[in-house]
This record gives structure tokens, sequence and C-alpha cells, in this order.
């Protein structure tokens, strides 16, 4: 996985700060990118372990999740996207927007939008 030097400043798009378009605000192009790069970018300077106690999920397996040596469960990419307010197509996919803050979604809503895009990516279930 490449990632690539762009200039360095924030986008908007409609009023929110974030990333737009696979670019982070570090200058970083965001292309490509694996669910693991997608993990650490999340969680940012924070160590690891505060990280994942605030988020709920057991340090050892943020570490294996960071390392790509495993995915995250649906329940823990729901606590993810609940805890720091990101896009789950975004974390899942590397598409759309990874704003600073998004809306906040019902429950329901977030477990239909982790199945839908699990179904298209990888179809059904084993």
């Amino acid at each position: 996985m490449i990632i690539l030097p762009i200039r360095r400043h924030r986008m908007r798009y409609g009023g929110l700060s974030g990333v737009l378009a696979g670019v982070h605000a570090s200058g970083r192009c965001l292309v490509n990118t694996t669910l693991a790069q997608r993990l650490r970018l999340v969680r940012g300077k924070t160590p690891q372990a505060e990280f994942a106690g605030k988020v709920g999920i057991h340090k050892s397996s943020w570490g294996r999740y960071e390392r790509g040596e495993g995915e995250p469960v649906g329940s823990d990419l729901i606590k993810i996207c609940s805890v720091c307010d990101i896009n789950p197509q975004w974390l899942l996919l590397g598409q759309g927007l990874m704003p600073q803050r998004m809306p906040a979604l019902p429950r329901a809503a977030l477990d239909l939008l982790l199945c839908c895009t699990y179904f298209c990516t990888k179809g059904s279930p084993p």
C-alpha cells in the first residue's frame, strides 16, 4: 500500500471539516488504505491501550486489528464508529468521508449499514 504526500491543508465540505475524497488533513492520500491503516489513523497519537479502553475493546484485540492480523467483529466496529463518530463506510471500505464529527446514528441504523456494507463487499456469510 502506497501513501502519497499531498498538500497539507484541511478540506471543507458543506461546512464539515474532515477528510474528503481520500485526503487526510495530515496531507496523506488515503486512497487504497487497508482497514488496519484506517484504524491506526482513527487512534491517532493516543496510546493503544488507552484508546482500546475508551472504545471498549481489549488492548490485544486492538493491536491485532492494527497489525492486520484480524478484522474487528461487528460489535467492535459498532463501538469504534459510535465512540469515535466516524463513517462506517469509510472505516470498512475506505470510501466516503471520515469527518471529525458525524451525526450520531441510531443503533439499528448503524447495524443495518454495517450489514449492508458487509454483504455488498463480501457476499453472504459462510
